[in-house]
């Protein structure tokens, strides 16, 4: 999984919370999101992405903020394999990520802190 920084200038915490189904290969799920006017910030990880973190991921929307529930489909932004996802993240969620050790400043994932206390013994 690669992970972009976004451009956004605004606050996460200053846009409305609404749900949004995803769907992936078919199945959805509903999950929290703030809507900006052409684009939803997740506000949980999704199943369509596990085990990749995605609280703070941008996804393309149309509906305007305050609309009835969207449906997305990430099949395609998923692809084929996880390994091939790319994800553009929020700065907010980007900074978090590189505070808390998830990725390093390329966007690239970080081991688990657990796999990177064995890597440091060896």
């Amino acid at each position: 999984m690669k992970c972009i920084k976004g451009n956004q200038t605004y606050q996460i915490e200053d846009l409305p919370l609404q749900k949004v189904n995803l769907v992936a290969d078919g199945e959805t799920e509903g999950l929290w999101v703030r809507q900006a006017e052409h684009e939803v910030i997740l506000q949980n990880h999704a199943f369509a992405f596990f085990p990749y973190p995605s609280w703070g991921a941008v996804l393309p929307s149309t509906n305007p903020p305050g609309a009835a529930r969207e449906v997305i489909d990430v099949t395609k932004i998923r692809g084929s394999s996880p390994k091939s996802l790319v994800l553009t993240f929020h700065p907010e969620a980007w900074d978090s990520m590189l505070k808390s050790n998830i990725i390093d400043t390329e966007g690239n994932l970080l081991p688990p802190p657990e796999e990177q206390e064995k890597t440091d013994e060896d």
